[in-house]
Formats: structure tokens, C-alpha cells, sequence
């Protein structure tokens, strides 16, 4: 198996999962995962159908590059499709 390696440099020296925090509060006193939301009906004023996943990242140990990582992608994805269907 082979060992990832970073995109732009091609170091092994990967950090995987590192938490991306989302500053919020007065002066950004407090944290919280930073999160992706994608809308199932996004013309809906309540009840959007509403699917969310966390972001995390793979940082490199030698160029400093990150790359982006969300939980659930699959379930994101079904809710991009639903919001993209033709409604009635």
C-alpha cells in the first residue's frame, strides 16, 4: 500500500483530521466545527431539508498545504441532487 502523499510537494509528512475550527461570538470568543450545509429545497422559507457535515483538514508537514475534508459527502451529495430536481 502505497503512503498518501501532499498534493503539492509529494512529502509524506501528512497531519490527517486536523479539526477546522469556526470563530463566532463577541470577537470570535467562542469555537465550533466549521461546517458545510447543503439546502434540499433551497426555495423553502422553513424546512429547507437541511443536510450539514464538518470539515476537517490534511495539512502538510513540510509546504504548510491543506486540503479539505467534509464527514459525510454521500449524504451532501444525495441533498445537492435533491435541491437540483425539477419541482412540480
Amino acid at each position: 500500500m502505497k503512503t498518501p502523499e501532499c498534493l503539492r510537494c509529494g512529502s509524506p509528512k501528512l497531519m490527517h483530521n486536523m479539526p477546522l475550527q469556526d470563530h463566532y461570538g463577541d470577537m470570535g470568543s467562542k469555537t465550533r466545527p466549521a461546517e458545510v450545509a447543503v439546502h434540499g429545497k433551497p426555495e423553502a422559507w422553513f424546512f429547507k431539508e437541511t443536510s450539514k457535515g464538518q470539515l476537517s483538514l490534511t495539512v502538510c508537514g513540510d509546504c504548510g498545504y491543506a486540503e479539505l475534508h467534509v464527514n459525510n459527502y454521500r449524504e451532501l451529495y444525495e441533498k445537492y441532487q435533491q435541491a437540483r430536481e425539477p419541482r412540480p
